[in-house]
This record gives structure tokens, C-alpha cells and sequence, in this order.
């Protein structure tokens, strides 16, 4: 009698773990869309994932300065987060004076009567490069800064020049305001070699084959 009682215990035990069994054959060995709807869900959360590590990321990214002031004498550069901040450096430590045009001989010849004598040291800002056209601020800019006066109003001399850019700003400079007095001739190579263009006042774009192509630069 007891024998007979745990055999039936144990054959109820057995048919309940084969349903058990038969249920997780169906979910792994059934139609392909339960595979397919198990093989989606792992891909979707996957996906998330990345999506928030790359979302993490980008504000890092974007938060790398690259609105950048240049000094040619002695060469150095410093860059700023903004626009706005690295426009408010320059005003607070150079001259910003349009560039060579009609009427600008008398401006230039004003910008030197009332320079105040109390500045030991002149510094003039003499072109604004874009890394993108039409002087579209958004891809990065370059500063440069001349120590020095404006320049002259002849294109015959030189008066201000870089014989390398920075490696940021090399073959990437795709329109340029001028300031200073000065017009910009820019160069393929390094050390003012190769094809050119210019001189030229402001350019929304750069023609002669120097767009995002330039190395070097002479201001006149």
C-alpha cells in the first residue's frame, strides 16, 4: 500500500514537470515570431543603451572651445567656449578697426590721432576666418591679432603674416572678414608657397581653388 501511494505521487510529479516541459518547448521550439518577438526586444534595449551612451557623450563633444584668438607676435592662441566670449577678449586687448576700403584712409589716419598714449603696446585685430561660408560662426572661428598698428593702404608691402596656421585651422578656412586696414592673401602651402589668392578684403567665399585649402597668410 505504501509503495503503491509513492509511486502515484511520483508518476502526478513526473506529468506535472512534463507540462512544465512541453511549455518552455513551445516558447523555444515554436512558431519563429516568438523567436523573432524575443531576438526584437533584446535588439531594442541594446539600442537604448546606446543611445543613451552616445547621448552622454555629445554635450562633452560640444563643449570643446573652438572660437580661438591668435597673436602672431609672439605666437600663441587661446580659445573660448563662444563667440560672444572670445569678441569680448579681443575688444578688451586689441584695436578693431574695419578694413581697407573707400573712405577708411581717413579712418585709419583717425584710429592714430587718437590712439591714447598710455598704451605701451599697440595690438590690432586684423582678420576673423570662418570654418564654414558666409561668415557662418557656428563651425568655429580664428582670431588673428597683429602687434602692431593698423595696416598700410597699399597692397605693395607686407605688414602682417603667419607662415603656418594652427593645425585646427589648417585647410579649413571657408570665408574670412578683414579688419585692421588689411586685406588677406592666402597661401596653399606652408611658408607662403603654392598657388594663392588675393589680396582681398572680406570673402564670404574663398575662390582660386583655396577653399578649406590654405596653410599660410600675408596681411597688406
Amino acid at each position: 500500500m505504501y509503495l503503491e501511494r509513492t509511486t502515484r505521487v511520483v508518476g502526478v510529479r513526473q506529468h506535472r514537470r512534463s507540462e512544465k516541459e512541453l511549455v518552455y518547448m513551445k516558447l523555444m521550439n515554436g512558431s519563429g515570431r516568438t523567436r523573432r518577438r524575443v531576438a526584437l526586444g533584446a535588439a531594442a534595449i541594446a539600442a537604448a543603451v546606446a543611445g543613451s551612451l552616445v547621448a552622454v557623450a555629445s554635450p562633452a563633444q560640444a563643449a570643446e572651445p573652438d572660437h580661438c584668438v591668435m597673436s602672431l607676435s609672439p605666437a600663441n592662441m587661446r580659445c573660448f567656449n563662444t563667440d560672444e566670449e572670445a569678441d569680448a577678449f579681443v575688444k578688451s586687448v586689441a584695436e578693431v578697426i574695419p578694413e581697407k576700403g573707400p573712405g577708411f584712409a581717413a579712418q585709419r589716419a583717425n584710429a592714430e590721432a587718437t590712439r591714447s598714449s598710455s598704451v605701451a603696446v599697440v595690438q590690432t585685430l586684423i582678420m576673423k576666418a570662418y570654418d564654414w561660408e558666409n561668415y557662418n560662426w557656428l563651425g568655429g572661428t580664428l582670431r588673428v591679432i597683429g602687434l602692431g598698428p593698423v595696416c598700410s593702404l597699399t597692397t605693395a608691402d607686407v605688414d602682417y603674416e603667419t607662415a603656418t596656421l594652427p593645425a585646427r585651422w589648417v585647410n579649413d578656412i571657408s570665408s574670412y572678414r578683414s579688419y585692421g586696414v588689411c586685406w588677406a592673401k592666402l597661401y596653399r602651402d606652408p611658408n607662403f608657397l603654392g598657388p594663392s589668392v588675393g589680396y582681398a578684403g572680406s570673402s564670404a567665399t574663398i575662390g582660386g581653388g583655396l577653399n578649406n585649402a590654405a596653410s599660410s597668410i600675408r596681411f597688406s
